[in-house]
């Protein structure tokens, strides 16, 4: 038999053919599927194409693989373009060549303008000093510090991390706080080779781009080495051993390890954190720490180098003579400050004037500041006789709350004191800080107003200073700055709402008070205020309570020619327009302002101590300027007995002679009220007419007056509670609720000087029965018997400072009455049966009463 014949193999030629021939007739049919199913509406086979079950099916065919193919090679393609592209087009326009690593970078030129930008103020010419070593002439401990806290991973990473990189690009689409990416090596081709500050993703795009080249040409210690001798530590130094010869006085290799890890600390903003010693301390830890978790150091060297005082070993940085001849020496330096501040706050890692090639348009008006260095001359001709020898002025402009003019001296090249700042130095703020208690009373009680009545009789347990001034205004508190009446008004406020208002006018946090804390805020003599600053809080008064900043830059424009800094006018209210009116026209009273000062209506005029007649500062301010200033003997000879007050009002009136002549006034809030306030009573009716805030409550609860039940007279703090009674009388407003703690000892002292002359049915003499020295009688129970049913109790009573009056006893039965046994003398003894039939009851008080109401008391058990 003939075997079948088989059939011709196909050729793959044929295979391939059919196959393709199947997939176009399944996609045909899918496609058939898709339309009938959608029909003619769109929206709805778009709805059918994105379910999951569709997409899952697409996905995982041919047709589906095929279109991810084409998609990612597509997207390979195009990405490979772009970067080519990006690359030839970013490093064109880096340096031309990156193979010669620098050991100094010089700096540019930073300008300083006044207001106008006209006038060129001062030229930062860095002139980096630069003292190149090699590697192993670096302390070991300074560089571990450096990749602890800047590059944790240079030695195994291409010189750029993907990770950080990605992470910081999302952090600052998504407005979070920036972060930098940047690794050593990208530092340094920022600083070194591109020299650029701006803050752009094209810095960051040429950095990565040359980085290959760095890293492809030098070893990663050759790297290091070249970031280490150009890196910025402040105050002109450029690398770790100038820094180290220039803070410490010694070599980079010979630093300890708190030394280096200070330097370290700095790197981030180092112009600020060399002169903020706090936080220089906390960041100094903080590399510290960072060392101890990578393993770098053990923990015995950690917390020795946190014992240690570093910032005592930095040599002291006279920056001073470098603004020297310039228009405005003290006020240079404090713009400075400021836009090193504003540039970390602007650019992305924090860089600073050290980088140079800014442009800074400050607030300095140069006519206020001619005006202001004119007035000092000018009146220390006439002072120094008097044994004054300096003085300081600030002009702010009230609305903008920017410093228009500036001098801390008499002369920034005077010998002995003339770099000294009078303006910006820290210092007890005493009295020119009162507007700001009283205010604060004025925000947070609706009992006050400027014609209230405090009473100024001894009321704290502190010396205070006779003769005392009896009832006086909520005004003439103020202005005369009188310690008890401040010290009440401070209480009344609350220590925690003056220090809360003192953080929202720039004045700082106050230290936590321990002991009497109104007393501190009256004397005002522990704790320091900037004066500029208190000069920004008095603006803040002047524009009705609007608060912003204070300024000492307009403008900030970048090497790039980018604006990264413009100030706006962005005042926001902190007083109530109502309250900041009150206190300037207190101020500004021609009653309480000193004779030369009261021809001005719309000036208000507040200083710190005027029985002070080695120094005194002051604030003097209308509604359009504030005028800070400080006369006093600087020098340790310097002699005399001048009135302080007087040389103020002299310097006051010489700088505002023409400068500030538009006479504004103080525009009046609405709802403001007008009322008669009985000066003696502080009741509303009759007397004179003052100001009070809208919400002022004119309804006052009546008086408690607590009385001495034994002698009749009024109630003093040895008055036992036992022997207290109270009466009541609407004679006068008490200045503290009645159920403050304070509250019968500050009424007390009032109604003894005055309680004759309010309400005779009263009594106003102090108790002088009791005294705090008195002793209570005492007693003893001998008992015989079982007192379940009956017992005999014999009590013996002694006396003590007074004659006994009566034994007393009680027991916890209902239905059973007291036992009262009078007693007198200075002995006594009372036999007492007691039957218990019920045998309900479990002990008797017995208690022992003497002549002025003083008791002892014992229990007895059943």
């Amino acid at each position: 038999m003939e075997p079948k014949p088989q059939p011709p193999k196909d050729s793959f030629a044929r295979k391939l053919a059919r196959w393709v021939k199947r997939q176009r007739a399944a996609s045909q049919k899918r496609r058939s599927e898709y339309l009938h199913l959608g029909g003619d509406k769109r929206l709805r086979r778009l709805m059918i194409n994105l379910h999951p079950e569709s997409l899952f099916s697409f996905f995982t065919s041919w047709d589906g693989m095929w279109f991810v193919f084409r998609i990612v090679v597509a997207a390979i393609l195009i990405f490979s373009v772009l970067v080519t592209f990006a690359y030839f087009y970013y490093r064109g326009e880096a340096p031309a060549t990156v193979l010669e690593l620098q050991s100094c970078v010089e700096g540019r030129v930073s300008e300083f303008y006044d207001r106008t930008g006209k006038t060129l103020l001062w030229e930062l010419k860095e002139g980096t000093e630069c003292q190149p070593v090699q590697l192993d002439e670096i302390s070991t401990d300074l560089i571990n510090a450096v990749i602890s806290m800047e590059d944790k991973d240079f030695f195994n990473h291409p010189g750029y991390k993907v990770t950080s990189i990605a992470r910081s690009v999302v952090n600052n689409l998504l407005g979070r706080p920036r972060q930098g990416g940047s690794t050593i090596t990208q530092q340094y081709i920022k600083n070194a080779v591109l020299k650029d500050t701006d803050r752009s993703y094209e810095r960051k795009i040429k950095e990565i781009v040359l980085v290959p080249e760095i890293e492809a040409s030098y070893t990663k210690r050759e790297i290091l080495t070249a970031y280490l001798n150009t890196i910025n530590l402040g105050n002109s130094y450029g690398g770790v051993e100038a820094a180290a010869q220039g803070y410490f006085g010694k070599p980079a290799a010979e630093l300890s390890l708190d030394e280096a890890a200070a330097l370290v600390a700095s790197v981030v903003a180092p112009n600020i954190i060399w002169e903020d010693p706090e936080h220089h301390l906390a960041r100094r830890d903080l590399v510290l720490s960072v060392m101890l978790a990578d393993g770098k150091i053990s923990q015995a060297e950690h917390d020795r180098a946190v014992a240690t005082d570093t910032l005592a070993k930095v040599r002291r940085q006279d920056n001073a003579m470098t603004v020297l001849g310039t228009p405005s020496p003290h006020f240079i330096l404090q713009a400075r400050r400021q836009a090193d501040e504003l540039i970390c706050r602007s650019e992305s890692e924090c860089l600073n004037l050290q980088a140079g090639g800014y442009k800074i348009i400050t607030t300095l008006d140069m006519a206020a500041q001619d005006r202001i260095e004119a007035t000092i001359a000018a009146a220390l001709e006439e002072l120094e006789p008097d044994g004054y020898d300096n003085a300081a002025l600030a002009v702010v402009d009230s609305g903008r709350k920017e410093v228009v003019g500036l001098a801390g001296s008499r002369g920034f090249d005077h010998p002995g004191f003339g770099q000294f700042d009078n303006i910006t130095a820290a210092r007890p703020p005493e009295g020119v800080w009162h507007p700001l208690v009283y205010a604060s009373l004025l925000e947070n009680s609706d009992g006050w107003g400027a014609g209230s009545v405090f009473y100024d009789y001894r009321t704290f347990d502190w010396r205070q200073a006779d003769p005392h001034h009896g009832p006086v205004s909520f005004r003439r508190a103020l202005a005369e700055s009188i310690t008890v009446p401040t010290a009440k008004a401070a209480y009344l406020a609350g220590e925690s709402r003056i220090a809360e208002l003192a953080a929202k006018t720039g004045l700082g946090e106050l230290e936590t008070c321990s002991g009497n804390c109104a007393l501190r805020q009256a004397a005002a003599t522990d704790f320091t205020v900037r004066l500029d600053r208190l000069a920004n809080f008095y603006a803040t008064l002047a524009d009705n309570g609007l608060y912003q900043e204070l300024g000492y830059i307009r403008q900030i424009t970048n090497a790039a020619g980018t604006t990264i800094y413009e100030r706006d006018i962005d005042s926001y209210e902190v007083l109530d327009p109502q309250t900041a009116y009150i206190v300037n026209d207190i101020l500004a009273d021609p009653d309480f302002k000193p004779a030369g000062l009261r021809g001005r209506s719309n000036l208000a005029f507040k200083s710190s101590n005027p029985e002070n007649d080695k120094e005194g500062f002051f604030f003097a301010y209308t509604p359009a300027v504030v005028l800070a200033g400080w006369v006093g003997k600087q020098a340790a000879e310097a002699g005399g007995g001048s009135d302080t007050v007087a040389a103020q009002t002299l310097l006051v009136n010489d700088f505002l002679q023409g400068y500030d002549g538009d006479g504004r006034q103080w525009p009046r809030p609405g709802g403001l009220r007008t009322l008669n306030v009985d000066p003696l009573s502080g009741k509303p009716g009759s007397g004179p007419a003052d100001l009070f805030p809208s919400g002022y409550a004119t309804d006052s609860e009546p008086l408690a007056i607590r009385v001495d039940r034994v002698s009749g007279q009024l109630a003093g703090a040895c008055t036992p509670e036992s022997a207290l009674m109270e009466l009541t009388s609407r004679a006068l407003r008490a200045e503290l609720p009645a159920d403050d703690p304070a509250y019968h000892d500050w009424l007390r002292p009032v109604w003894v000087n005055l309680g004759s002359r309010l309400d005779g049915s009263v009594p106003s003499q102090i108790d002088s029965l009791h005294a705090c020295d008195d002793r209570p009688p005492s007693l003893s129970v001998d008992k015989s018997g079982n007192c379940q049913r009956n017992c005999r109790l014999t009590v013996k009573a002694t006396a003590g400072t007074h004659g006994l009056q009566a034994i007393i006893i009680k027991a916890n039965r209902e239905g059973v009455q007291d036992v009262r046994r009078p007693i007198s003398g200075r002995e006594a003894e009372v036999s007492y049966t007691y039957s218990n039939q019920e045998s309900d009851a479990r002990n008797l008080r017995i208690e022992v009463v003497d002549e002025a109401l003083y008791s002892d008391s014992l229990t007895i058990d059943l």
